[in-house]
């Protein structure tokens, strides 16, 4: 039995810093998460991240 995606991100990029020294981190990065394969806790704090 498949199951369902809990997180699923495409072309993903990120960066660090601002101006003459922000740093690209992520490029373009494809990423499916299933319940099966992360606990709630690494979900939060995943999405926390993601908030600043």
């Amino acid at each position: 039995m498949t199951m369902s995606p809990v997180i699923t991100a495409q072309q993903l990029n990120h960066h660090f810093g601002a101006g003459h020294l922000k740093k690209q981190v992520l490029f373009d990065i494809d990423l499916t998460i299933r319940a099966s394969e992360m606990g709630m806790t690494s979900i939060r704090c995943l999405l926390k991240s993601q908030k600043s």
